[in-house]
């Protein structure tokens, strides 16, 4: 086995799903909700990056919109921690596909 063969798999966890995505995406159970066209859809981070996110909304949300995403404090629950401008990109079931803004 070459060097390069041990460092080829650490190099594609780094740049995610085998290089087919432009940043890691981190694992989360952080309570959030988005907000759109005057709704608040709630819901949970499963995962997030520096380029968008991953939730679980217990509402449909519609392609394309523009939403505000609330993640909250995950030792609190109450506190909002981030506020962030984002396009949703793809919607299967209940999970949501995030892009920042």
């Amino acid at each position: 086995m070459e060097v390069h063969d041990t460092i080829k798999p650490i190099l594609e966890l780094a740049l995610g799903s085998a290089g087919k995505r432009d940043y890691f995406r981190i694992p989360s159970h952080a309570k959030a909700s988005i907000r759109t066209n005057g709704d608040v859809i709630e819901g949970e981070v499963e995962n997030i990056s520096m380029n968008g996110a991953y939730l679980i909304s217990d509402k449909p949300v519609t392609i394309n919109s523009s939403v505000v995403i609330s993640i909250f404090d995950i030792s609190s629950r109450s506190r909002v921690v981030y506020d962030i401008k984002a396009k949703v990109v793809w919607v299967m079931g209940n999970g949501v596909g995030l892009q920042f803004a």
